[in-house]
C-alpha cells in the first residue's frame, strides 16, 4: 500500500488530504477497499476516516493507512504558524489615557505581543507599548497608555511576533474626553466583603457627549454600568473587570446610567481567590475564531 503525499510538513491548524493506493497480486490498482486511518500521536496530528490530517500541536507523528492486512505509513512534522492576533474594543478611555485590550494565539512558538498607537488612521506612524514576552498559550492582554491629548481620536492595534513572523490585528479607534469635566457623583470610604455590591444612580445632564465611571482604591473591584436600570454582571452596557484596583467605564451619549461596583476584599489588597478566578474569563470570541486552548490574562503597566 502506498500513501501520498509520502512525507508532509504542515503548519499548526493546517489540513492535508492523504490518499491510499492499493494494488492486487499482479500490481493492478485495486479499488473499493475500505481503508482505516490512525495517528501515532493524536495530540500532534489527527486523521479522520477519509484520510484528512490536521496539525494540532508542534511535533512529529506518523499516519497509518490499513486495508486487508496491508499498511502504508506517512511521516508528519507539524511546525509553528504565524500568531493569530486580535484587537479588541475598550470603554476605558478618558482625557489623557486609555486601557487597550487584545488577544493572541501563539500557534506553537513563544510569542511577544504589544500595542501600536497613533493619530495616523493607517498607523504608518505610531508609538508602541512595552511588549508582553514569552507568551506560550492563548492569552488576552491589556495595557495602560498615558500622555494622550484630550478630545483627540487615536488609532490602535494589537501586534504579535513569533519565530515564524509578524501578525497585526485590526485597527480600532478611541476618542479621548475633553480636558475638563464636572464630577456628577463622588463617593469615598467604600468597603465591603467579597461579592457584595455598591449601587449608585447618576442623573446625567442633557447634552453631555461622554460620562466616565471610575473606581479606584485597593483590592480588585469590578465595575458594571447600564443605562436606565441597575446593571448585572451579565446584563450591562459596559464592564471593567481586569486584574486591577483601578476600573473605568466611559459611555458616549450617556443619557441616564446606573453603576455597580464590586468592592475590594477587606482582607486582601490583591483580591480574593474568587476574583482571581473571574479574571480567567474567555475573550468574547463570538466574532472571532474560537481559541484552541483556554485563555489566560496578561496585564501591562503604563506605556
Amino acid at each position: 500500500m502506498r500513501v501520498t503525499p509520502s512525507d508532509a510538513e504542515i503548519t499548526l491548524g493546517q489540513n492535508v488530504q492523504l490518499a491510499a493506493s492499493l494494488a492486487d497480486a499482479y500490481g493492478n490498482a485495486a479499488s473499493g477497499r475500505t481503508v482505516t486511518w490512525a495517528s501515532s500521536q493524536a495530540t500532534v496530528a489527527t486523521v479522520d476516516s477519509t484520510g484528512l490530517e490536521t496539525g494540532v500541536a508542534v511535533g512529529n507523528a506518523s499516519i497509518t493507512a490499513s486495508a486487508e492486512g496491508k499498511t502504508g505509513l506517512v511521516s508528519v512534522h507539524v511546525k509553528a504558524a504565524l500568531p493569530e492576533v486580535y484587537t479588541l474594543s475598550t470603554h476605558a478611555v478618558i482625557s489623557n489615557w486609555a486601557r487597550l485590550v487584545g488577544g493572541v494565539h501563539p500557534n506553537g512558538a513563544s510569542t511577544s505581543a504589544w500595542f501600536r498607537v497613533g493619530t495616523d488612521p493607517s498607523l504608518n506612524a505610531y508609538a508602541e507599548t512595552s511588549p508582553f514576552d514569552s507568551i506560550e498559550e492563548n492569552s488576552w492582554a491589556w495595557a495602560w497608555v498615558g500622555g494622550l491629548s484630550p478630545s483627540t481620536t487615536y488609532y490602535y492595534r494589537f501586534v504579535a511576533r513569533n519565530s515564524v513572523g509578524l501578525s497585526m490585528g485590526e485597527i480600532f479607534t478611541i476618542t479621548t474626553s475633553p480636558a475638563s469635566g464636572t464630577a456628577l457623583l463622588t463617593k469615598t470610604g467604600l468597603s465591603g466583603a467579597t461579592g457584595s455590591q455598591y449601587v449608585a444612580q447618576v442623573e446625567v445632564p442633557a447634552g453631555l457627549s461622554r460620562v466616565a465611571f471610575i473606581v479606584s482604591g485597593v483590592g480588585d473591584p469590578d465595575l458594571y454600568v447600564r443605562r436606565g436600570t441597575t446593571p448585572t454582571r451579565g446584563d450591562n452596557d459596559c464592564t471593567s473587570a481586569v486584574a486591577s484596583a483601578y476600573e473605568v467605564c466611559a459611555l458616549d451619549n450617556p443619557g441616564t446610567s446606573s453603576s455597580t461596583a464590586t468592592p475590594p476584599t477587606a482582607t486582601s489588597p490583591c483580591g480574593s481567590p474568587d476574583s482571581r478566578r473571574r479574571q480567567e474569563r474567555r475573550l468574547p470570541w463570538a466574532l472571532r475564531p474560537p481559541p484552541r486552548r483556554p485563555v489566560r490574562p496578561l496585564t501591562g503597566g503604563p506605556a
